[in-house]
């Protein structure tokens, strides 16, 4: 189980580190959000998130116009299951 030691919050500054992107590495898991199996699904939206702003950021500066995605296509990204 996942624990903040005392005098630590997931919310502080030190924590908030655990959460940036490091050269495209991006850290998810209930360690990076809280102590509850939330935590997991959580920080792995929180990276899903990231990557696609980062994608469509990248995309911009190359003037390449993004794919539009409908919702059901985006969360079977998210999840690694495609529905058909």
């Amino acid at each position: 189980i996942a624990g903040w030691p005392v005098g630590r919050s997931r919310y502080d500054e030190l924590s908030n580190e655990i959460r940036r992107p490091e050269n495209h590495v991006y850290l998810s898991g209930d360690f990076t959000e809280g102590t509850h199996s939330s935590g997991a699904f959580e920080s792995a939206m929180r990276v899903s998130r990231q990557i696609i702003a980062e994608e469509s950021a990248s995309a911009s500066r190359l003037g390449v116009q993004p794919k539009a995605a409908s919702a059901t296509n985006d969360a079977s990204r998210v999840s690694g299951v495609e529905k058909h």
